[in-house]
């Protein structure tokens, strides 16, 4: 689990990394990241968004768990200064861990978030 200070939990931080944050698409999930609008954290902040497209309830929730635990593994070397929030896909229903593990950590080394 990741802790409070981690986690992005304001439905309008949601609407602002959306909207202006920098979007790169991937096969299993879109990542939008944007500067934090507060300084004062020393952290990354992450959010994570699984649409009912995505599947039923256990689905979303599975995959959501697989997400936060690659970030979780990886959160002592990501950039501080960011918060990101990735929209999972549909696409990612059928798809290993290990598969969705290679491509996030992909995304956040082109998305210049691990040091």
């Amino acid at each position: 689990m990741l802790k409070k200070l981690q986690r992005v939990r304001l439905e309008s931080d949601y609407r602002y990394i959306l909207n202006r944050g920098k979007k790169s698409y991937a096969p299993f999930f879109l990542m939008s990241k944007a500067p934090q609008r507060d300084n004062s954290l020393d952290s990354t902040r992450f959010g994570f968004i699984t649409s009912k497209k995505v599947g039923k309830a256990h689905i979303r929730n599975k995959l959501r768990r697989q997400f936060r635990e690659i970030i979780r593994k990886e959160i002592d070397n990501v950039k501080p200064g960011f918060d990101v929030v990735i929209v999972v896909s549909p696409k990612a229903i059928n798809s290993k861990f290990p598969e969705i593990q290679k491509e996030l950590l992909k995304q956040l080394r082109l998305n210049n978030l691990l040091e």
